[in-house]
């Protein structure tokens, strides 16, 4: 009887990449791995690691832990801007000095003085 193939935790690798308008091949260099090692990972059938996922969070500029729970949220302007995590999403594409612009503007809101 043939083995099953061994599934892992999925990751949301495939759609930052995706969202990130990066090919399969642009990140596997940027992660010096093979592409293939790269598909299997983003399909679930290869494990990954904590450095995996840091330099991936790192090429992507998002929190890493965002890589094993959220999926980007699309550029949208019918988007839910009263949703956290679509605030957090959209900050994550900001350069910093646009960064810091918004929280800004956040942080007069919650203290007008």
């Amino acid at each position: 009887m043939a083995k099953a193939a061994e599934q892992w935790r999925r990751t949301f690798i495939r759609e930052w990449r995706l969202a990130k308008g990066m090919t399969l091949a642009e990140l596997a260099v940027a992660l010096e791995m093979n592409e293939g090692y790269l598909s299997s990972l983003e399909n679930g059938k290869r494990r990954y690691n904590q450095d995996i996922l840091e330099k991936a969070a790192g090429i992507f500029q998002i929190p890493a832990a965002w890589l094993l729970s959220r999926k980007p949220v699309p550029a949208d302007r019918d988007a839910d801007y009263s949703d956290p995590y679509v605030v957090a999403s959209v900050m994550a594409d900001l350069d910093p000095s646009e960064r810091r612009r918004v929280g800004a503007l956040i942080k007069s809101y919650k203290d007008p003085n």
